[in-house]
């Protein structure tokens, strides 16, 4: 047996706003002097399979766990000439046993 599993995480983490003085409106503003650690966004997509190699009413069950992670961040400023995001790809593995 085998089961699929997914989520998607995102997080805003907006720090206010400002009006602008041509065409009016409002956009996102950093926080003063906001250091490069300060994140604006982060989105992180995941999904995992687990699949069961042994199973037995009376004594439990053997699993084996993988999840596939994919993260990007984005902080409200960067120095000039780094990158504007930040990617990292994460693969975990598990093998579990489950007690009845």
């Amino acid at each position: 047996m085998c089961t699929v599993t997914g989520n998607y995480g995102y997080g805003d983490f907006g720090a206010g706003t400002s009006v602008l003085t041509s065409g009016g409106g409002t956009c996102p503003t950093a926080p003063v002097a906001s250091p490069n650690s300060a994140n604006r966004y982060i989105n992180e997509p995941t999904f995992g399979i687990h699949y069961y190699l042994w199973r037995n009413p009376n004594y439990g069950d053997i699993r084996l766990m993988t999840q596939y992670s994919y993260v990007s961040r984005t902080p409200w400023r960067v120095a000039s000439g780094s990158p504007a995001t930040a990617h990292l790809s994460m693969i975990y593995v598990n093998l579990r046993y489950d007690l009845p």
